[in-house]
């Protein structure tokens, strides 16, 4: 009797391995199948549908910056509140102007020219303006910075007025041809008129 337990006992551990055994190799061939699935449905490409009809127009983009291909502008206003006093006779405004590149940096030009709110002539920088005390508009830039300078020789100067700035970014070999076709860059309609400028 003790013999028949033992037998039952060890064929119902023999049945329940095989049952997980099994149970392993059903899992395993599902997961197979569900991989091969994924990866090997591919076959060639079906032939190109017909083109679809044309969409409608979309909405007119903004003005880009006046400029052609040889010459980017960009146009801004200071006024009187955004100038930062580094002394009493010395005041700066500093701007990010994309189309000062690196390449326009390292061997092109950039101009400067200035209008204040009520004159129509754009005057190019450096500007002294005459008077009793003599008083310097400048600029100097690097990639993508300008800094625009008033310089007065009164000692409590402090800016009072709206100013428009025309900044011209042009590719360096521009500038020599412009140049030696007798073209005064710092004259803003001899600039304008070669460049074609509006």
């Amino acid at each position: 009797m003790l013999q028949s337990i033992v037998k039952l006992t060890f064929e119902t551990e023999v049945n329940k391995k095989q049952c997980t055994m099994n149970s392993l190799k059903r899992m395993t061939c599902l997961l197979a199948m569900i991989s091969f699935s994924f990866f090997a449905c591919e076959g060639p490409a079906g032939p190109a549908g017909d083109i679809g009809p044309q969409g409608p127009a979309g909405p007119q983009g903004p003005q880009g910056d006046e400029g052609n291909a040889n010459v980017k502008i960009s146009i801004f206003t200071v006024y009187d509140w955004e100038w930062a006093e580094s002394n009493t006779a010395y005041w700066s405004y500093n701007k990010y102007v994309s189309i000062i590149t690196s390449e326009i940096a390292n061997s092109g030009v950039v101009l400067v020219f200035v209008k204040s709110t009520n004159s129509e002539h754009w005057q190019s920088l450096p500007y002294t303006w005459p008077g009793t005390y003599e008083k310097i508009l400048r600029y100097w830039y690097t990639t993508n910075y300008l800094e625009i300078n008033i310089y007065s020789e009164y000692d409590s100067y402090e800016p009072t007025s709206t100013y428009r700035f025309k900044v011209a970014a042009i590719a360096g070999e521009i500038v020599d041809n412009a140049k030696k076709g007798g073209v005064d860059l710092n004259d803003y309609d001899q600039f304008k008129d070669y460049f074609k400028i509006k």
